[in-house]
């Protein structure tokens, strides 16, 4: 736990930018930025370092295999979104994939109405989960390995949280994917860089919508945080377009406190490295140490 006070010791919170009912508050690290090990998998894709696809040519919905051909790790967030192959799915939990290796890795379903190749294997999206969904997968996935020793979420369930979401949103879908309702709701790219920008230092943030905690992700560096940004946020917009969301209102000072107070529990993972997960009274999440490194850390409301 000393490596988790310590990153917690050294965060010092920025003011917070809006976008409509967005409010972000970035979090810097007194520490400065770590030189990251890893590679990005949107990098590592781009240059043909590694490949994802279905286990097989009849697939299974809840694993997909990673080919690693690069001489460094590969980390993959949890609430990634991989589009292609037979359906689109999005990663259960964050992984980091050894240097040179294969690895099956445990995912969720997030296009029902469709189990056909599009393409032979998986590209990365401009998107992850919607924090509401991102955050009730993280507490089946850890009811998963509380009963069975899996990172297995509860398809069911994401496929009628996706589906209830395009009947408020009022998305048609022929295929019932998350994607369609991305597509049709969020704002150009331009506008949430231009509203929301990372500064130097910057290693993570929080998010709050309608003032309710809505989720905090923490990476190694400004860089590592600039990637994956705008892919979350188009996720927080989302939610605040949706009359049937809502999150409690907790402060920053408390989430923090229930962070470093709770019980971290290990569980067995996928890949490299270390995995913890923690429940607390408003907030739950999860970070993963990889040779002495946090590469990643989620908080994540309470469901």
């Amino acid at each position: 736990m000393q490596i988790l006070n310590e990153l917690l010791d050294s965060i010092t919170v920025g003011a917070p930018q809006m976008f409509e009912e967005v409010q972000v508050f970035p979090l810097f690290s007194s520490h400065g930025e770590s030189a990251a090990p890893f590679l990005q998998l949107d990098e590592a894709l781009t240059q043909g370092l590694a490949e994802i696809t279905e286990v097989s040519d009849a697939g299974n919905v809840p694993q997909l295999t990673v080919v690693n051909k690069s001489p460094r790790d590969i980390i993959i967030y949890d609430g990634q979104q991989l589009i292609g192959a037979k359906q689109n799915r999005v990663v259960n939990i964050t992984v980091v994939v050894a240097a040179n290796s294969t690895l099956p890795i445990p995912v969720s379903c997030v296009e029902q109405g469709r189990w056909r190749y599009n393409s032979p294997g998986f590209a990365s999206s401009d998107h992850f989960s919607y924090p509401s969904l991102r955050s009730s997968t993280h507490s089946d996935v850890t009811r998963s390995k509380e009963s069975h020793g899996s990172s297995a979420s509860d398809q069911s369930r994401v496929w009628r949280d996706i589906s209830a979401k395009a009947v408020r949103l009022e998305v048609v879908s022929d295929t019932m994917s998350m994607s369609d309702i991305y597509e049709s709701q969020t704002p150009d790219r331009e506008v949430l860089n231009v509203a929301f920008k990372v500064e130097e230092n910057q290693i993570g943030y929080m998010a709050f919508i309608k003032g309710g905690f809505a989720g905090s992700d923490l990476f190694t560096s400004a860089e590592v945080c600039r990637g994956k940004m705008e892919k979350l946020l188009r996720g927080y917009y989302l939610d605040s377009r949706d009359h049937g969301v809502s999150f409690d209102k907790v402060e920053i000072a408390e989430i923090l406190r229930e962070v470093r107070t709770a019980d971290h529990r290990e569980f067995d993972t996928v890949g490299k490295g270390r995995e913890r997960r923690f429940d607390a009274p408003h907030v739950q999440g999860s970070w993963k140490e990889v040779d002495g490194l946090i590469p990643h850390m989620a908080i994540l409301p309470k469901v």
